[in-house]
Order: C-alpha cells, then sequence, then structure tokens
C-alpha cells in the first residue's frame, strides 16, 4: 500500500528518493536525480557581495520568473536568492512519477530549452525544494492553461510543452506510435481540473512536510492585450497582429482565474494579483513580444508587492500598519492626477461628440439649401433650357 502524504512524518529526509515518490503516486520509480545537479540557466545568479535576505524558490512562466531577472527588476537580488526553480511545467506533470529517457532535439535547442524538458521530466523541482527549504514559494498555472500534459502508457505524465519537448526524438517516436494520450484543458476541461486540483493536494501535502515553513504565493494569472509600438502614443490591441490571433484570450483567462481561485480558496496561500495594472507586452522586449511579456513597470510592482508580503510575516502589525499607511499616502496624489486626466479626457469627448453633432447638422442644412436653389433654377425657363436640357 502507498503511504499517505498527508500522514508523512516532517522528521523524514524529504530530500531522499523514496520519500518524494510517496507523493507522486504507484507508479513512482527510484530514477529521481538530486536538484544540485542541475541549475536553472534562465535564472541569473545573486551577486555574491550583496546581502541575501530571504531565499525563493520559483514555478512558472515568464510572468513570474522574469520578476527575478535583473533585465526587468534591478533590484531583485538584492532582497532575494533563488535557491530553486521550474519553468512552465503542469501540477499534473511535477506530481507524476518521473521519466528517466535519453532526449535528442529535433531542432536546434539552447541549453536553457533543454534544461526546461529535463526539469519537467525528471520532477527535479520537489527535491530542490525539500533541499534548500525556501523561505518563499512564487507560483503560477500557466502550463495547465497553455499546454496541458501527455500521458505514457503506464500512467506517467509529462507536460506537453509545444515548442520545446514536441520539438524531441522522445515524442516524436512515442507519438508516431500511438502511445500518447493527450489531455488538454479546453478538450476536457472538467476531467483535467478534477486531475489537476487531485494533482494540487498532493504538491500542497508534500510542501507542507517536507519545506514547512515555506510561504506559498499564488502570482494570478492573465495575459496581455495590448501591445506598445515605436512612434505609436499608445499601445494598439494585440489581435492586430496574426500571430497573437491563435488564443481565446477570454476564455484562456477565465480558466486561469479558475485554477487560481482554487488554489487560494481550498489552500489558503497568499496571492499577488496585478490583473488591475492591464500592462502591454512591447516590441522590444528581449525575447520579443508576447502573452506573459510585460513592461517593466510591471515588474516593478510586483517586486513591491512580494516585498509587503515578505514583510508582513517580519513586522508586528503597528509596523505593517504604518507602512500601508506610506503606501496609501504615496498612491494619494496620483490617483487624483489620474481622476483629474480622466474628467479632462471625458469632457473632450463630450465636446467632440457635440461638434459631430453641430457638422452633421449644418451638413444637413447646406444640403437642404442646394435642393431648395435647383428646384428655383428649373423652374426659370431659360436657365432650365441651359442646364438641364
Amino acid at each position: 500500500m502507498d503511504p499517505d502524504p498527508n500522514t508523512q512524518s516532517v522528521r523524514t529526509d524529504f530530500g531522499s528518493k523514496m520519500t518524494i515518490l510517496a507523493f507522486m503516486g504507484p507508479r513512482a520509480t527510484t530514477s529521481l536525480r538530486s536538484s544540485a545537479t542541475s541549475v536553472d540557466p534562465g535564472i541569473l545568479p545573486t551577486d555574491s557581495a550583496k546581502p541575501v535576505r530571504e531565499s525563493i524558490a520559483v514555478a512558472g512562466s515568464c510572468l513570474t520568473r522574469d520578476n527575478f531577472n535583473g533585465r526587468f527588476n534591478p533590484e531583485w537580488s538584492a532582497f532575494y536568492a533563488v535557491v530553486a526553480s521550474a519553468n512552465q511545467s503542469s501540477i499534473i506533470s511535477l506530481m507524476s512519477p518521473t521519466i528517466d529517457a535519453s532526449i535528442e532535439p529535433l531542432r536546434p535547442m539552447r541549453a536553457y530549452d533543454r534544461w526546461n524538458i529535463r526539469s519537467d521530466l525528471s520532477k527535479e523541482f520537489l527535491p530542490a525544494l525539500a533541499d534548500t527549504q525556501p523561505s518563499i514559494l512564487v507560483l503560477d498555472f500557466q502550463a495547465d492553461v497553455r499546454f496541458g500534459v501527455a500521458q505514457l502508457p503506464d500512467g506517467r505524465y509529462f507536460t506537453d510543452h509545444h515548442w520545446k519537448t514536441r520539438q524531441t526524438d522522445f515524442y516524436a517516436r512515442l507519438d508516431r506510435a500511438g502511445r500518447l494520450r493527450f489531455l488538454r484543458p479546453f478538450d476536457h476541461p472538467e476531467s483535467y481540473f478534477a486531475l489537476w486540483a487531485e494533482s494540487l493536494d498532493r504538491f500542497a501535502a508534500y510542501i507542507t512536510a517536507a519545506s514547512p515553513a515555506t510561504k506559498v504565493v499564488v502570482h494570478r494569472g492573465h495575459h496581455a492585450r495590448r501591445l506598445v509600438v515605436p512612434r505609436r502614443p499608445r499601445p494598439i490591441p494585440l489581435h492586430r497582429r496574426e500571430q497573437f490571433r491563435h488564443l481565446d484570450l477570454d476564455a484562456a483567462d477565465a480558466w486561469w482565474a479558475r485554477l487560481d481561485d482554487h488554489a487560494l480558496d481550498v489552500h489558503g496561500w497568499d496571492a499577488i494579483d496585478l490583473r488591475d495594472v492591464a500592462a502591454p507586452t512591447y516590441q522590444r522586449h528581449p525575447w520579443g513580444p508576447g502573452f506573459l511579456h510585460f513592461t517593466s513597470d510591471y515588474h516593478h510592482r510586483f517586486l513591491a508587492e512580494l516585498n509587503k508580503i515578505s514583510l508582513r510575516s517580519r513586522l508586528d502589525d503597528d509596523a505593517m500598519h504604518r507602512l500601508e499607511q506610506v503606501e496609501r499616502a504615496a498612491v494619494r496624489p496620483w490617483e487624483r492626477r489620474l481622476a483629474e486626466e480622466v474628467a479632462v479626457a471625458e469632457a473632450r469627448r463630450r465636446r467632440l461628440r457635440a461638434l459631430q453633432r453641430q457638422l452633421a447638422g449644418l451638413s444637413g442644412q447646406q444640403e437642404s439649401g442646394s435642393s431648395r436653389l435647383l428646384r428655383r433654377m428649373r423652374q426659370v425657363p431659360l436657365i432650365r433650357r441651359a442646364f438641364f436640357g
């Protein structure tokens, strides 16, 4: 009988292979590798000369991971050190038994992309959490919105990553042989959600047992809908570009919200919710414009919200209340100025609509006057013969 993950003793060595396997289910194997031998090439190392305030683990997409990149958040490493990470791995895949397979790309592939594939198959993020005991874990569920999972004949899952895992001999060989079963969120929403929620329960139980002091923060997901382009005063709708028309953003954001709501309601984790920022993507983003490639102001706001969560666990209620008062006081003048600008813009729109109505009226009057003149001209015999035949 497989051990119940909810009854695991916190005294167990949670970095060991056999203990992690208990949370992965009955098909787990002992091929799980230690996280110490794998380094995420997508996270720039923290400058060792800077004091490290808190250790942090990151599991998610560019939405979350880019916040820990100096190109977008130059100050992040003054506060945090990333000690464990995973990129675009489904929760279903993460909590499935490991897959020990030889992988060869079918196209040129960066070391970072190879690491993504290897990390998803080996589930190395789990022992990394146990080994490093991060103070905070920040995660998003983009992989369970965008990709879904593929299942092997023996029941094990991996993330069905469209432009990474699919581009390998491992995937092509299994797909040609008809040995893969696909489960995608928009094709099978209820069965997918049930499997995802059960996997999330086991993930939460593992964190509680393996790293009980870790605070979990859900970064609520959403997609960019506007694009900043050079020489345009305002962002344009993203769907004007053909390359961004393939995704139903309303459906994707609604599904993402369902996953986030469930995680927060059931497990009581903290959240960073920046959907109100409505940040656009931009043409000159280092990775190119994309649904999750936001302008830097988004990342600055994320860091501020993460710092607030961090401080809340270290400051007493009075100090936290004072900090929040400072934040409110700093924001209010900008809220007032924004309200003024909105009022001015609305007044200008009303004036423009009034002018449009006046122009329409004048145009109608001019047309009526011309019609009367033509009728009168037709009534004069000499003019009628000269102009109208």
